[in-house]
């Protein structure tokens, strides 16, 4: 009863953490993005397009991400930066594919570096965003538990601890008042342990999609190698010297 009533708890807070991102998630935005991740995995796994129409389709996609963004304006300003930063992903990897195509292999590897780091960023930001706005709410929920129960202690001590101690004990990473944050800068050691982990979960993810779809070849080539040629044989001559009969 007590873990049903738990996981109600934490699907109710991750629908509630999400809602203000729920106008991304319309028809136009699902469809492009399935097409997105195709072409992902065409490119570097399955093979069956030729790589012309595959750019073709490619910056249909990314046309259709921008009018995508476009259609999202009339949403407040969260929306819309969210949106724009999902229309930089088809972007890089057409600008990415496109230049490797017309034979500019280092300018392809120093796109898909700045824009790997570019991702690495915008996550780490959102990241950072959206463990706050889950402290927040949960501290809300709290403060308005504590003042139906006529409590005269709140739960913004646990921001700092510098007013007094936590009064409740939780293991949630969501929570500020989680004991294993400490009891001075709880807010501090919370954002540094969401960055902590975003950073083994980014490079985690980043060795399996290398692994996966050997997307690591657009470093593999430097420019300016020059043609092909075929590798000559070394042959090696050995003087063979026979033992004298006695």
């Amino acid at each position: 009863m007590q873990e049903s009533k738990q996981a109600n708890t934490a699907n109710g807070l991750v629908r509630e953490l999400f809602k203000p991102l729920s106008p991304l998630a319309n028809r136009f935005g699902q469809a492009w993005g399935v097409a997105f991740l195709f072409l992902w995995l065409d490119y570097f796994n399955f093979r069956l397009l030729p790589e012309w129409l595959l750019l073709l389709i490619l910056f249909c996609v990314t046309l259709a991400s921008f009018r995508w963004r476009k259609l999202l304006l009339s949403c407040d300003t969260l929306v819309d930066r969210a949106a724009y930063m999902l229309c930089i992903l088809p972007t890089w990897f057409f600008s990415v594919t496109f230049t490797s195509w017309a034979g500019w292999i280092s300018f392809s590897a120093t796109l898909g570096q700045m824009g790997l780091v570019l991702v690495f960023l915008l996550g780490l930001g959102w990241c950072v965003w959206l463990v706050d706005r889950a402290s927040k709410m949960l501290l809300a929920k709290r403060q308005l538990t504590f003042h139906q129960s006529g409590s005269t202690a709140g739960p913004l001590i646990s921001m700092n601890s510098s007013l007094g101690q936590a009064t409740t004990q939780t293991s949630n990473p969501l929570d500020v008042e989680a004991w294993f944050y400490g009891s001075k800068r709880r807010k501090l050691n919370q954002s540094a342990t969401a960055m902590g982990v975003y950073i083994i979960l980014f490079t985690l993810l980043l060795l399996l999609i290398t692994q996966l779809t050997g997307c690591n070849e657009i470093y593999e080539m430097p420019d300016g190698g020059g043609e092909p040629q075929r590798k000559q044989q070394v042959v090696k001559i050995q003087k063979v010297i026979q033992k004298k009969s006695s």
